[in-house]
């Protein structure tokens, strides 16, 4: 699940709020008080994301009006430090995310971790149509100029120590 807010501030005023929203509570009554024999989740993990300078909104695919079948990219880049880490999330702001827009991968968010697990890191998602067609869209990448030029330079140098990639599905639930 991800839910962009427009300040850190509300975040804390979350848990408070779900617990004194009776139509929430009515709602989720199921859910909430599910017995301890039979839990709706072991345990769920969050993180805080701030968006990178490149790109401040989410930003929802054409498909999603259309809610036809879409894929969804979430990838997380791990780095070996806080310096190294904050270099990566440079290196998108200058040039990366408008690359990654201009050959089509249909980025949805970049941001870096502020809170959360496998710090430091940061994490985008980029979307298509289907999997083969991603696949050419990352191939355009991968072979343009621009990235060639970026990923040569020098400052930007073994920034990412791990990358890990998951593909997502879109649900009906799904607003994008």
């Amino acid at each position: 699940m991800l839910i962009p807010y427009d300040s850190a501030d509300i975040i804390a005023t979350i848990p408070s709020r779900m617990a004194t929203d009776t139509d929430y509570q009515k709602a989720g009554a199921e859910y909430l008080n599910v017995p301890k024999s039979d839990p709706a989740y072991i345990r769920f993990q969050s993180s805080l994301l701030i968006a990178m300078d490149g790109m401040k909104r989410l930003q929802v695919p054409s498909s999603a009006m259309e809610k036809k079948p879409w894929i969804f990219e979430l990838r997380t880049y791990e780095s070996r430090s806080e310096t190294s880490g904050i270099n990566k999330v440079q290196m998108f702001n200058a040039g990366e995310i408008p690359l990654m827009q201009e050959v089509g991968l249909s980025p949805v968010f970049f941001a870096q971790t502020v809170v959360g697990a496998q710090m430091p890191n940061l994490v985008y998602m980029v979307s298509g149509e289907n999997r083969d067609e991603h696949k050419k869209h990352f191939g355009a990448f991968s072979a343009a100029p621009a990235w060639k030029k970026l990923s040569s330079d020098p400052q930007f140098k073994d920034n990412v120590s791990r990358i890990v990639s998951i593909f997502l599905k879109r649900t009906p639930a799904s607003q994008i």
